[in-house]
C-alpha cells in the first residue's frame, strides 16, 4: 500500500466508489473511504468510519466479519472495490444494473431464504455462504434407505 497510496486515494475519491479494501503485507486489512479509514480486524478508525453507511441490521459485526473473511481469502484481489450510494439509495455498480450481487449496501443487502417452517430453528445459526451450503446440502440430500 505504501507504494500506491496516491493511487488508492485517487481511486476512492472517484464518483461512484464507496470504499475500497486492501490488505497490507503484515495482514492488516484496511477499509478506505473518502474521508477516513477503518482497520477491519481491530476496529480502529481514522477520520470518518467508511463502514457506517453500509452497516447491515442491528448487528454490524456480521458485516465486519464478512468483509474481513472476503479480504482474507487466499485468492482475494489486491483491491476490493464497492460502489457508493446513489440518490435513490441503491448502490452504484460497474455494469448497467440496479443493485449488486455480492456487493454491500442498498436494497439487495438484506438477503433472505424461504424454507419449510420445521427448519426455522437453524435459521439464526447460519452466518455465511459455507454454512448455508451445508444446511441446504443437509436438507436436500437424498435419504439412504437401509
Amino acid at each position: 500500500m505504501k507504494h500506491h497510496s496516491e493511487l488508492l486515494r485517487l481511486l476512492v475519491m472517484k464518483e461512484g466508489i464507496g470504499f475500497l479494501i486492501t490488505k497490507r503485507e503484515n495482514g492488516e486489512i484496511l477499509m478506505i473511504g473518502k474521508n477516513g479509514m477503518r482497520k477491519l480486524k481491530t476496529g480502529e478508525v481514522e477520520g470518518e468510519d467508511p463502514l457506517l453507511p453500509y452497516m447491515v441490521g442491528p448487528d454490524g459485526e456480521y458485516t465486519v466479519r464478512a468483509l474481513t473473511e472476503l479480504a482474507d481469502f487466499p485468492h482475494s484481489g489486491d483491491l476490493i472495490i464497492n460502489g457508493g450510494f446513489t440518490e435513490d439509495g441503491s448502490v452504484a455498480t460497474f455494469e448497467k444494473q440496479v443493485g449488486t450481487h455480492g456487493g454491500l449496501g442498498g436494497p439487495q443487502t438484506e438477503s433472505f431464504i424461504i424454507f419449510p417452517r420445521y427448519h426455522r430453528e437453524k435459521r439464526d445459526r447460519m452466518q455465511n455462504p459455507s454454512e448455508l451450503h451445508a444446511f441446504l446440502h443437509g436438507i436436500l440430500s437424498p435419504i439412504n434407505p437401509t
